[in-house]
């Protein structure tokens, strides 16, 4: 089956910080124009931060961005990182220099250009016109026939922006003001809540942390708040999210379905071609053969005709003391292979394979078998082999070892004993396994 790519956005409505307006915002997957290497992006982050370090911190800060552009470590992570000790793994950065170098990272993993450049000039393109009936020679491009354009793609917002769009909402309904930068540092606790790169405990540590040690400073009923609403919208986009993996595989499963039905209409139009072919050959071949000539038969003459015989009445036969035997038509009775896990005996799981394990695996395959058509056929067959002589005898084995307190081994000896059908300590063995796995 060829691959397919699947369009199966979702719209999430998002208000505006400033103006409250609400718009509707598209959120899943787009295709991008251009794929940058993390390398590149990193060097770009380096070219426009211009950090004055040694060679080896030099080497630990590209690391650094490397590791946040790969979505290694989070906004947070990385900050800390930037402002902690060079003696402690960090970089020894002050806390603006940091933000900053955070809010250069960002616009770069964004695709944001310090200073938009230019448009290239467009390539001028002539077009070629089909050759003339009269002549056959094609006329000499125009000069003053313009190429045309291709139609420009509008570029998804990306999904970065959409999170920072929800964290100023949220920080909009909860009506708490704070500076630019420490209003920063929530929006990234925010974006790392609703990319579940962190949970609701770690999150409401952070925030509630002083400004001092990193956080954000708010007081317990302000960060109750906003978790209340950060986890409001990330229950949302989990669920367009399931609903979305839902949609597609059921798409990619109702295509491979189309498919394979596909091809097995296009098999068995090969093979009826196939059988059509050999048989006119078939035919057409005993057409060719010389046929055998006749022979000529001449009449008989003719004879005066005789009188028959009289006739005479024979004796009836003399009564046979041996029985009749009349003929059996035995009753013809298709089953499947839910009715077969059914009606199976004893000596029908004997018959399957000599070593009980083999058995056991050749049942499991035929109801994984049913299992590739449907869960209903699976549940069916499962329902069909507890109804089985073997599971049968299984069960009450159990039910006797949990109710008595009978081994066993003890009950197979002496049910073989009394002559009644009993499993094997390998059968039981094998079959509890195979229970195990199926799990009813």
């Amino acid at each position: 089956m060829a691959d397919t790519q699947l369009d199966l956005d979702f719209e999430i409505p998002v208000r505006e910080a400033g103006t409250g307006q609400i718009k509707r915002v598209t959120f899943g997957a787009a295709s991008v124009a251009k794929i940058v290497s993390p390398d590149a992006l990193a060097d770009e982050v380096v070219r426009r931060a211009t950090p004055s370090f040694p060679p080896d911190l030099q080497k630990r800060f590209r690391e650094s961005v490397l590791a946040r552009i790969n979505d290694v470590r989070d906004a947070i992570e990385t900050r800390e990182e930037l402002v902690r000790t060079p003696e402690k793994g960090g970089l020894g950065m002050p806390a603006a220099d940091a933000d900053r170098a955070l809010k250069i990272i960002d616009e770069v993993m964004k695709g944001v250009s310090p200073k938009p450049a230019p448009p290239a000039p467009p390539i001028p393109v002539t077009l070629r016109r089909a050759p003339s009936q009269s002549d056959g020679k094609a006329p000499p491009p125009s000069p003053s026939t313009p190429a045309p354009k291709p139609p420009e793609a509008v570029p998804p917002i990306p999904r970065d922006e959409v999170y920072e769009k929800l964290a100023e909402e949220v920080i909009g309904e909860s009506g708490i003001s704070l500076p630019p930068d420490i209003r920063r540092r929530l929006v990234i606790a925010l974006v790392a809540r609703l990319k579940d790169v962190r949970d609701s405990a770690e999150t409401k540590d952070y925030i509630t942390r002083p400004v001092p040690a990193g956080g954000v400073g708010l007081q317990a009923a302000q960060a109750e708040r906003v978790l209340a609403l950060v986890n409001l919208r990330f229950s949302k986009i989990t669920e367009e999210m399931e609903r979305v993996e839902r949609e597609r595989t059921l798409t990619a499963l109702k295509r491979e379905r189309e498919g394979e039905e596909r091809r097995v209409e296009i098999r068995q139009a090969g093979e009826g071609m196939a059988r059509d072919e050999l048989f006119a050959a078939i035919t057409a071949k005993s057409k060719k053969m010389p046929q055998a000539p006749t022979p000529s038969v001449s009449p008989p003459p003719l004879t005066s005709p005789t009188p028959p015989p009289p006739a005479r009445l024979a004796a009836p036969p003399a009564p046979s003391m041996r029985p009749k035997v009349l003929d059996v038509t035995p009753a013809v009775k298709l089953v499947g292979p839910v009715e077969e896990l059914r009606a199976m005996t004893l000596a029908d799981f004997r018959k399957l394979a000599r070593d009980p394990k083999e058995a056991c695996l050749k049942i499991r395959d035929k109801i994984n078998l049913l299992q590739e058509e449907s869960f209903e056929k699976r549940n069916a067959a499962v329902t069909a082999w507890r109804g089985s002589e073997p599971m049968r005898i299984y069960a009450e084995l159990t039910a006797a070892a949990l109710q008595e307190g009978k081994a066993v081994p003890v009950q197979i000896q002496e049910r073989t004993a009394a002559g009644k059908p009993s499993l094997t300590q390998e059968e039981f063995t094998a079959i509890m396994e195979l229970n195990r796995i199926l799990r009813f």
